[in-house]
């Protein structure tokens, strides 16, 4: 993906040729949306500099933040995916759907021994993490709606530092 920002403060932004039909509509809609958000932020930033230069004032130096902890990062893309969660059954509520008879919900019993589920965050879909109490983090699952009635699961195996393995 790229994105150019024009003199006229227009935004831009294209998929690599042919990459498009790679994602569903809904998801492609979700990218440029995101990159839009992103690009107001830019928008913003590049204004309120340009007024402190127009006023005289100096940069100053940026403070240095020390990085949240990952408990606080992890709690808050659990509340990110309880949110799209429940927007997502709104929605469904309004479409008049219905969940498929014989679904039922993952309970803690029906996971081994030592292994968690969470709701997590992850911009293609619904996501559950699992991790084991001393293994740590074991992998997700992220359900993607790809067009009306069809749904892809794809899971993602942690396999080590920066080693993701994907199955779909």
């Amino acid at each position: 993906m790229d994105g150019n920002i024009f003199a006229t403060g227009e935004f831009e932004v294209m998929l690599s040729k042919g990459l498009g039909r790679h994602f569903a509509d809904d998801e492609k809609q979700q990218l440029f949306q995101d990159a839009k958000n992103i690009a107001d932020l830019l928008v913003a930033v590049m204004d309120r500099r340009t007024k402190e230069e127009k006023e005289g004032k100096q940069p100053s130096a940026s403070p240095l933040h020390s990085p949240q902890s990952p408990k606080q990062i992890k709690k808050g893309l659990g509340e990110l995916g309880e949110a799209k969660r429940l927007q997502a059954e709104l929605q469904w509520l309004a479409e008049g759907k219905r969940l498929r008879p014989g679904l039922k919900q993952l309970r803690p019993e029906d996971l081994p021994s030592g292994v968690t589920a969470s709701r997590g965050y992850d911009h293609r879909g619904h996501c559950l993490i699992f991790e084991h109490n001393t293994l740590g983090e074991l992998g997700k699952i992220v359900l993607i709606n790809i067009r009306e009635g069809r749904m892809l699961l794809q899971a993602e195996l942690y396999k080590g530092q920066d080693n993701r393995h994907y199955r779909r």
